[in-house]
């Protein structure tokens, strides 16, 4: 698969993803905001992020 086909099928994944988690909080259904934290951590991983609901459930700065 050429690099440019693999960039246009993740940006239709994180599309798709994306658009699932708005209609998801606007059927008030916010699971799905804490499941897409860990995604999210696992995707950027390489940017050494931590996740700080581990330290403190609903951290808040």
């Amino acid at each position: 698969m050429k690099s440019k086909d693999c960039i246009q099928e993740i940006q239709r994944y994180l599309s798709s993803w994306f658009i699932l988690i708005d209609h998801s909080n606007a059927i008030a259904y916010f699971n799905i905001n804490k499941i897409s934290e860990g995604t999210s951590l696992h995707l950027l991983n390489g940017y050494k992020i931590k996740d700080l609901n581990r330290i403190s459930k609903n951290f808040q700065p």
